[in-house]
């Protein structure tokens, strides 16, 4: 709609993308996170290191952050993080509930 070639061209102008085009975006960030989670798939990520050091530097966040050096906290983000990693290409690359 606001490409060049419109501005030249206005028969070429259009309301709407090509469905390929949104495809081609929700493959390129479902890729992304396929490999974040693939990455958190080693010894340290299931025993929560990495995220037991990063919340252990938060626990001045306002409220939640005495939470954070409690263990199940840990395996809780830790996990999270890696279910969310491994589940956003299947959501990505579904096809949206009608409503």
């Amino acid at each position: 709609m606001w490409s060049l070639d419109a501005r030249c061209r206005p028969q070429l102008r259009a309301d709407t993308t090509p469905a390929w085009t949104l495809w081609l975006l929700r493959a390129q960030v479902a890729v992304v996170y396929f490999f974040g989670g693939v990455a958190k798939l080693n010894g340290d990520w299931l025993r929560g290191e990495p995220m037991r050091m990063w919340l252990a530097d938060r626990t001045e966040f306002p409220v939640i952050g005495r939470f954070f050096t409690e263990e199940s906290t840990v395996y809780l983000f830790s996990y999270g993080a890696l279910f969310n990693d491994l589940l956003a290409p299947a959501l990505l690359l579904s096809d949206p509930p009608e409503c």
